[in-house]
């Protein structure tokens, strides 16, 4: 299998895109964080109805609850080594939500 050319990638990266900010709604919101080595994808204001928070209490748990928040709603977090890699694991954890801890995901609870 050869490696992805920079035209795929952008093309996945856009795609992810777009689907996550569909999928999320219109009262939600993404913010990218790229660095040198690596990348963050928050989204912000997650309806917490649709996107509950799991093990809640456990400080080694993929999904954390902190307050006080400035945000109504769930706070997504992804980080990865490579913005395409951030992308797809907040885009896999809205589709299906972990049930045991992921070190580079973690959801923070804010006031509803």
């Amino acid at each position: 299998m050869s490696a992805p050319t920079a035209l795929s990638v952008a093309e996945s990266t856009g795609r992810l895109i777009e689907q996550i900010t569909e999928f999320i709604g219109e009262n939600a919101s993404m913010t990218l964080d790229i660095s040198n080595d690596q990348a963050t994808v928050w989204v912000h204001r997650l309806d917490v109805t649709r996107f509950p928070l799991h093990n809640e209490g456990d400080p080694q748990a993929g999904v954390q609850v902190t307050s006080p928040s400035t945000y109504a709603g769930h706070l997504l977090y992804c980080k990865a080594a490579t913005l395409l890699g951030a992308l797809q694991a907040a885009a896999a954890y809205l589709v299906f939500p972990p049930q045991v801890a992921e070190s580079h995901l973690r959801i923070v609870g804010g006031a509803s």
